[in-house]
C-alpha cells in the first residue's frame, strides 16, 4: 500500500481509527525512525491507520523570517520518500502560518486532533510541545484525553535521550564535511536532488567532464565546500563519481557557489534531466590552482582515492591522459611509470610485492586490500609520494615499519588484520589525517600516535581497549574524531 499525502486537515476521508504522531521531522533521522516504528507497530496491533501530522513551511521560517540560517536536511519530496520507505501509511501536511501559530494548545487539540483528524491514539515524545507559546505538552494532552476520547502513548525519555541524535547535530556535521556522522545519524546516505544544467565545459577540456547541478529548493542544506565521493542516479542507472562544491577559485572569480559532479566511465548527454546524488566521503577542501594542468593532476589523484574508496577498477584501456589503477598488474607492464599515480593489487592473493613496483616513483595511492601479506619490504620507502595506503584484510600481526617511512602518507587503512600495537615511529608520518584500525587486536597504540597533529579521524571500532585509548588521546589530539563501537543501549 502506497503512502497517502493529505494537503491540510480539511479533507481526510478514509482514515481508519488514526494513530497519530506530530512533528516537523526534518531529516527522518534515527530518532524520528524510532517514533515512526512505534507508530506503525501500534497501528498494526489495532488494525488502525498510522498518521503523521507535519507542517510546511518549517515553523521557524514563518515565526522568524529574518533568520535565514535555517537549512533543511531534506526537501519535502525527499522527506515523503523516506517516510514511505519506513512504512508510514498517511502524512498530513498542514500549511503553517502566523494565523495557525496563534492556536492555543487546547484549540489545537480540539479543532485539529479531535474534530479534523479524529485521532484515537497519540504517540508523542516526553519533551514535545505545541500550541501558541508552546504551552501544550504531553501532560496537557493527558489532561484532556478522557474528555475527548483519545489515548496518549509516551515515548519514554530514556529511549529518546539514548539515541542522542538531532537534526541540529546532522546540520552541524554536514557543515563541517563530516559525512560519516551525518550518514550514521540519518541511517542512510545524505542526498541532494536537482537538475543537470549547462556549465562552461572547462572540465571537458581536461578530460574531467562534469554535470552542473541546480538545486530547486533554496533552503536545502548543502555540505561544506570541497570534494566528495558520491553515488549518482540518473536516467534510472546508478554510477560512482566525485563531486565538487564551491566557488571554483582556479577558473572563476565569481563568488556564486556551484555543485558539479564528474561521473566515472560515463559519456552520455544528460542536460535537463533530474539527478540524485548521495554523499559517502569527504575527500579534501577546495583549493586554488595556478593553471589547469595543476587542477587536472589533483583531479586525477582525487579520482584515484575515490575509486579505491569504492573498490572500483579503472577502465582497462591505458591512456597518458588519465590516472590508471587496475586489479591486473600485467596491464601496467610497459607503461610509462611517470603516468601512473594509483595501483591496486586488491584481492590478488599476494604475499609479496613484485620488485617492478618500485619504478613507479610517482605513485600516490597503493591498494593492497584483501591479500595474504604478513610483512612489507623496506623497499616500500622508495615510493616517497605515497599519500594513500590500504593494507586492510591481510595477515599483519606486527606493524609494518616501512610504512613509518612514507613521510607524505595521509590515509592509512589497516582494518581487519591482527595488529596488536602501533609503532612509535608512526610519528614520522606527520601528515597523517586518517587511520583505520577497525577490527584489530591492538593493546598498545604507542607514543607516536599522540604526536600526529594533523590526525582528524581514527577508527577504533572492534578494538577492545578503544574507549581507554580515546580518553588518553583526546588530551593530546583534541581535534581528532574517534570512532568506537556504540554501546549496546544505543539504537544506531
Amino acid at each position: 500500500m502506497s503512502m497517502r499525502i493529505f494537503d491540510g486537515v480539511e479533507n481526510l476521508e478514509g482514515l481508519k481509527n488514526p494513530v497519530l504522531t506530530i512533528g516537523t521531522f526534518d531529516g527522518i533521522h534515527l530518532g524520528h525512525q524510532k517514533i515512526i516504528k512505534n507508530l506503525i507497530l501500534e497501528a498494526r496491533s489495532t488494525n488502525s491507520d498510522s498518521v503523521l501530522l507535519t507542517f510546511f513551511p518549517h515553523p521557524r521560517m514563518v515565526l522568524f523570517p529574518e533568520d535565514t540560517n535555517l537549512q533543511l536536511i531534506q526537501t519535502q519530496e525527499e522527506k515523503y520518500n523516506k517516510l514511505a520507505e519506513q512504512g508510514l501509511q498517511n502524512i498530513i501536511v498542514q500549511a503553517f502560518s502566523k494565523e495557525f501559530a496563534k492556536l492555543t494548545a487546547l484549540e489545537f487539540i480540539e479543532e485539529i486532533i479531535v474534530k479534523k483528524i479524529r485521532a484515537k491514539k497519540i504517540i508523542i515524545g516526553y519533551d514535545h510541545q505545541f500550541g501558541n507559546s508552546r504551552e501544550g505538552d504531553i501532560n496537557f494532552l493527558r489532561e484532556y484525553s478522557d474528555k475527548f476520547g483519545y489515548e496518549v502513548i509516551e515515548i519514554p525519555a530514556k529511549e529518546i535521550d539514548e539515541i542522542n541524535v538531532s537534526s541540529t547535530k546532522i546540520r552541524k556535521a554536514l557543515n563541517e564535511g563530516d559525512i560519516e556522522t551525518a550518514n550514521l545519524f540519518l541511517n542512510a546516505a545524505f542526498e541532494i536532488n536537482g537538475t543537470v544544467v549547462h556549465g562552461n565545459e572547462i572540465g571537458r577540456s581536461i578530460d574531467f567532464p562534469t554535470a552542473n547541478i541546480q538545486i530547486a529548493d533554496k533552503n536545502k542544506i548543502i555540505p561544506k565546500n570541497g570534494v566528495y565521493a558520491v553515488k549518482i542516479l540518473v536516467n534510472d542507472k546508478n554510477y560512482f563519481g566525485m563531486l565538487n562544491i564551491g566557488k571554483r577559485p582556479s577558473i572563476s572569480k565569481r563568488l556564486a557557489k556551484t555543485i558539479e559532479v564528474h561521473i566515472f566511465d560515463f559519456s552520455e548527454e544528460i542536460y535537463d534531466l533530474p539527478i540524485n546524488i548521495t554523499f559517502h566521503k569527504y575527500i579534501r577542501e577546495e583549493k586554488y590552482f595556478s593553471n589547469l594542468e595543476e587542477l587536472k593532476s589533483q583531479l586525477q589523484l582525487d579520482a584515484s582515492f575515490i575509486r579505491a574508496f569504492f573498490e572500483l577498477p579503472w577502465s582497462s584501456f591505458f591512456s597518458q591522459k588519465e590516472t590508471f589503477i587496475t586489479y591486473n598488474w600485467s596491464e601496467v607492464q610497459g607503461a610509462n611509470p611517470d603516468t601512473i599515480f594509483s595501483i591496486s593489487f586488491a584481492k590478488e592473493k599476494l604475499s609479496e610485492l613484485p620488485i617492478q613496483l618500485w619504478k613507479f616513483k610517482k605513485l600516490k595511492a597503493l591498494n593492497l586490500k584483501r591479500n595474504r601479506f604478513e610483512t612489507l619490504p623496506d623497499s616500500l620507502e622508495q615510493l616517497t609520494e605515497i599519500e594513500f595506503l590500504d593494507i586492510s584484510h591481510n595477515r599483519f600481526a606486527v606493524f609494518p615499519l616501512p610504512i613509518t617511512r612514507l613521510y607524505k602518507l595521509k590515509v592509512l587503512k589497516a582494518s581487519s588484520n591482527k595488529l596488536n600495537y602501533i609503532s612509535n615511529n608512526i610519528e614520522n608520518c606527520e601528515k597523517l589525517e586518517e587511520i583505520d584500525l577497525y577490527d584489530n587486536l591492538i593493546e598498545d597504540i604507542g607514543k607516536g600516535l599522540y604526536k600526529l597533529k594533523e590526525l582528524r579521524l581514527l577508527d577504533l571500532r572492534g578494538v577492545m581497549y578503544g574507549t581507554i585509548f580515546q580518553s588518553q588521546l583526546k588530551a593530546s589530539l583534541p581535534k581528532v574524531k574517534i570512532k568506537l563501537d556504540p554501546p549496546c543501549k544505543c539504537m544506531d
